[in-house]
């Protein structure tokens, strides 16, 4: 997966480059895991939520806070609520895809969707590792309390493991 081997190397960096067409460079990769959450696959999105997560978790510094705000916003207000909310105007569109899914042997659509707002919630937990994240999540953890009440387990379990984190959080 090519995601998955960009997020191992990020920061990608050319030594040939100047200073500034480094940054410019950084700012591209920024960009790129922005599209990344965007993708039609869900394979994609669960290792592009995992990746943002972990790259903001390890690299806060380098990001600029509207990127930051951006990639964070999201995660929570998107990729958190993946396919939980469908109105009637996409439920045959969202079946004829599921349908295809399981016609070419991937995981079908409601399980997958469930397995992005598990994996967006355990990305959350490692990036509250990072004491800078504390003053943004702060902000937006509390938009994300519905997930409580998700109907996939796995979701409920990873929020439950969030509060555990945020209750150790001294600040």
């Amino acid at each position: 997966n090519a995601i998955k081997l960009f997020v191992d190397c990020f920061p990608l960096q050319n030594p040939d480059l100047t200073p500034q067409q480094n940054e410019e460079l950084l700012l591209s990769q920024f960009d790129h895991l922005k599209n990344v959450m965007n993708d039609s696959h869900v394979g994609v999105r669960i290792v592009a939520s995992k990746g943002v997560c972990r790259i903001l978790g390890i690299y806060w510094e380098l990001a600029p806070l509207p990127i930051i705000k951006n990639l964070v916003t999201k995660l929570v207000v998107d990729l958190a609520f993946d396919a939980r909310y469908i109105d009637t105007f996409l439920v045959l569109s969202f079946f004829n895809y599921c349908f295809r899914s399981l016609v070419d042997g991937k995981l079908s659509c409601l399980y997958s969707s469930a397995l992005v707002r598990a994996a967006v919630l355990r990305g959350l937990s490692f990036l509250l590792d990072n004491h800078l994240s504390h003053p943004l999540l702060k902000v937006v953890l509390p938009q994300m309390a519905a997930l409580m009440h998700d109907p996939a387990e796995s979701v409920r379990v990873a929020f439950a493991d969030i509060l555990l984190v945020v209750k150790t959080i001294k600040s």
